[in-house]
């Protein structure tokens, strides 16, 4: 058995730390591995159940498992949004003959939105979802703000639109439990943009001070920017109070839940920031500066804060926040919802018939790989690594022709070792010297 998944890589890819951000596999994000990651849990009903990634030119990849593959699977998160382009997408479902599913498809808007109007992405969305209800039966949308889109604003049936939340927090299973509790909270982890006003970056410095505070970095850009000095457009504000080397990230899930598991307390205004904390036991608070955010928060009974009552937050009222009592009430019907979702559209999952999942396919698959560790900084790291890490820029310099012109100070050691007119070859030979000469070399 064969499926098609929109994935940019599979959970169980074990790519080095190099590979997966030069080629960006998490796709900007890693919380893009979270969803597509507990649906191939929920497919892998065996361990001969095969999983092809639907990354980079998809007209070939469908064209060569046209024959063989069971349906095209598209996890999908906050597609919805200005500046999507579903035209592959919408290209492989009108020339496959098999089923295509979308699960947990959202739609982005600011807070309080109103819905009653035109967006410039209503063509886009509308062939989308228009082509792939002609090969399912439904589609899944993460919440009602999305159904509303989709049915008040497009015109969609209700009955083909369905709410199931984010498939991310069903990769336990029927039954979500361990959630720490808040009672000695000592230490914080906490995953931001740019969006946290200047006061809340303040109020999180003085926990800081206090506490353990671990700052994890989840998009692509910044995780290249923890690994090697490759430049990036500007220095967001939260680096002047958590600067990049001392953030760590992430190249797969069990390594980000592992570091997760270390902290008594999670921050984010990232949703799958949150939801990684509350897998890996974590007690955590989410940020709902948007409506893809609220959606999801208010489906699950994720707890939560607004913008505007962040400048009021004590450490007292952020804590008293995380209480999971209605999260764990609605969990076992949203859970069975999305398993009603999936078998609805010809989806045989572990979970059919009462299943727990002890002993699946995709958990032994995952405990038999040892993972890459967290991403982190390389002013931290000893003196070949160091360069083995800037030879990997400099040759993804030459390949992509980038400007490493950038005055950001994390270029420091980059301006030493990648001038110009320096040939990679000299680099390579950095390599060679002792760690002695390679420390008076970088002035370390």
């Amino acid at each position: 058995m064969k499926y098609l998944i929109r994935t940019g890589m599979l959970p169980y890819d074990n790519f080095s730390i190099s590979k997966v951000l030069q080629y960006d596999l998490t796709w900007s994000n890693i919380g893009n591995m979270l969803f597509p990651a507990s649906v191939i849990k929920s497919l892998m009903l065996d361990e001969s159940v095969e999983f092809v990634p639907l990354r980079g030119q998809l007209k070939d990849i469908a064209q060569k498992h046209e024959a063989t593959c069971e349906a095209n699977i598209f996890p999908f998160a906050n597609a919805f949004r200005e500046g999507t382009d579903s035209s592959q997408y919408i290209a492989l479902v009108k020339n496959s003959s098999k089923p295509s599913i979308i699960i947990g498809i959202g739609f982005q808007g600011t807070l309080n939105e109103s819905l009653n109007k035109k967006f410039p992405f209503d063509a886009d969305a509308k062939d989308l979802v228009s082509s792939v209800l002609e090969k399912s039966v439904s589609i899944g949308v993460r919440g009602k703000t999305t159904k509303q889109y989709l049915c008040d604003n497009l015109g969609f049936p209700e009955d083909r639109v369905d709410v199931i939340g984010c498939p991310s927090l069903f990769l336990p299973g029927p039954n979500f439990s361990g959630i720490r509790s808040t009672e000695n909270v000592e230490s914080f982890a906490l995953t931001l943009d740019t969006k946290i006003s200047k006061t809340g970056l303040k109020f999180f410095e003085s926990i800081s001070r206090l506490y353990k505070i671990g700052f994890f970095a989840q998009s692509t850009p910044e995780s290249r920017q923890i690994y090697a000095p490759s430049p990036i457009s500007h220095v967001r504000d939260y680096h002047e109070v958590f600067p990049t080397e001392n953030m760590v990230s992430f190249v797969n899930i069990p390594s980000w839940l592992s570091f997760l598991r270390e902290y008594n307390f999670a921050f984010s205004n990232k949703v799958h920031g949150t939801i990684a904390a509350l897998l890996a036991g974590t007690p955590a608070v989410c940020l709902a500066d948007d409506s893809r955010l609220l959606e999801l928060c208010q489906h699950h009974k994720i707890p939560y804060v607004l913008p505007d009552e962040i400048n009021d937050l004590t450490l007292s009222s952020l804590i008293a926040k995380a209480d999971y009592t209605e999260f764990y009430s609605v969990y076992k019907s949203n859970f069975e919802n999305y398993v009603k979702f999936m078998n609805k559209n010809g989806l045989k999952t572990i979970w059919d018939n009462g299943g727990t999942g002890e002993g699946c396919a995709y958990d032994k698959k995952m405990s038999s790989i040892k993972f890459e560790g967290p991403v982190t900084s390389i002013y931290q790291q000893e003196p070949r690594e160091i360069v083995a890490r800037l030879h990997d820029l400099m040759k993804q310099r030459e390949k992509n022709a980038t400007n490493i012109g950038s005055k950001n100070r994390s270029l420091k050691i980059a301006r030493l070792m990648l001038d110009a007119d320096e040939p990679a070859d000299k680099v390579k030979a950095y390599t060679e010297i002792s760690d002695e000469g390679l420390k008076k070399l970088l002035d370390i």
